[in-house]
C-alpha cells in the first residue's frame, strides 16, 4: 500500500477538489482528464486512500450512532426513575413532588425527541408571568392595547 506522502494525488494542490469530484460520482477517467492527471494515479488514490478514508468515516459514524443509543438508553432510564418517583409521591399525596417529576418527564421526552430529530428547537422559551392588577389598572391596560391595535389595523376593529 502506498504511503500518502508518495501518492501524487494526495500531494496535489487540488486534492480536496479531486476527492469531492470522485465522491460526487464522476468517473476516474474523466476526473483524471479534468485535473490533467494520469488515470492510473487516480485509480490507485481511490483504492488506497479514498476507500480507506470512507471506511474510517463509516467507523466514526457507527461509533456516534452507538453513543447516541447509549444517550437514549440513559434518557429512558431517567424517565423510568421519574415515573417511579412520581407514582411514589402521588401515593403519599405529595402533589408538589409529583408535579416536579411530571415536569422532568416532559423535559426528558422533549430531549429524546430533539435527539431523534422529531422536534425542532424553539426560538426562545415562553415565560409566564402572573400579575395581580386592580380593576382600574386592568381597564387602562385593555384600553391602551385596543387603541394600539386600532392604529396597527388602520382603525378597523376586529372584535366580535
Amino acid at each position: 500500500m502506498a504511503v500518502r506522502g508518495s501518492c501524487k494525488v494526495c500531494a496535489h494542490p487540488q486534492r480536496e477538489e479531486i476527492d469531492r469530484t470522485l465522491l460526487s460520482g464522476l468517473s476516474q477517467v474523466k476526473t483524471a482528464r479534468l485535473f490533467k492527471l494520469n488515470p492510473s494515479l487516480i485509480q490507485r488514490h481511490v483504492e488506497e486512500h479514498i476507500t480507506r478514508d470512507a471506511a474510517v468515516a463509516l467507523e466514526v459514524a457507527a461509533e456516534q450512532r452507538n453513543h447516541g443509543q447509549e444517550v437514549l438508553a440513559t434518557i429512558s432510564t431517567l424517565e423510568s426513575e421519574a415515573t417511579r418517583l412520581q407514582t411514589s409521591a402521588e401515593g403519599y399525596n405529595d402533589y408538589r413532588t409529583a408535579l416536579a417529576c411530571l415536569g422532568e418527564r416532559r423535559h426528558l421526552v422533549e430531549l429524546r425527541c430533539r435527539i431523534l430529530g422529531e422536534l425542532q428547537a424553539r426560538g426562545g422559551d415562553t415565560n409566564i408571568v402572573n400579575l395581580n392588577l386592580d380593576p382600574a389598572t386592568a381597564a387602562r391596560m385593555c384600553a391602551t392595547y385596543l387603541e394600539r391595535q386600532k392604529l396597527l389595523d388602520g382603525g378597523v376593529h376586529r372584535g366580535n
